[in-house]
């Protein structure tokens, strides 16, 4: 199973009987409904797709491992286990509050939304610690999908959304 990501700005909500031409604005887990606070639960909306040279489509797996490289370059490499893939038991014994990227590390591998304050939050992130992620990353493919989420990031960030498939 793999992931694919969409961003859209400028959403709408669909109405009803128009459903399988958007995104369903859901969340698999009920801690991360704030993420969606902005959209009408359980709705459909549609918008401008982001369509440049930025695609994430990968395991579900390696997006374990990004959220990994995540950890590492806000220097919490003691949240990281052998596998590269985040220590959860140990971050959510810790709690997520205020860590940076926490929004993304704590939320689903494969499915759900994100509105536009979440994305707007992660962009800040993403580009507050790009510096980092080019010491930490180098430039591998890892690095390219840094700067694909902070693309992605933007353009959900302009009352959009983050579509996780």
């Amino acid at each position: 199973m793999g992931l694919v990501i969409h961003a859209l700005k400028n959403i709408k909500q669909l109405e009803e009987g128009q459903e399988e031409m958007g995104y369903r604005a859901y969340v698999i887990s009920k801690e991360w409904e704030s993420r969606i606070k902005n959209l009408a639960y359980d709705k459909y909306y549609t918008g401008h797709e982001m369509d440049n040279e930025f695609e994430i489509a990968y395991p579900c797996s390696y997006h374990g491992i990004f959220r990994g490289h995540l950890l590492r370059i806000i220097g919490r490499a003691d949240a990281v286990l052998a596998d590269g893939k985040p220590d959860y038991v140990k971050l959510d014994a810790e709690g997520y509050a205020g860590m940076d990227f926490g929004l993304m590390i704590n939320f689903a591998d494969n499915d759900g939304m994100m509105d536009w304050e979440a994305a707007q939050e992660l962009h800040g992130h993403f580009v507050k610690w790009f510096a980092s992620a080019q010491q930490v990353l180098g430039d591998n493919e890892g690095l390219y999908y840094y700067e694909a989420w902070m693309h992605i990031c933007a353009w959900a960030a302009q009352e959009g959304c983050i579509v996780y498939r």
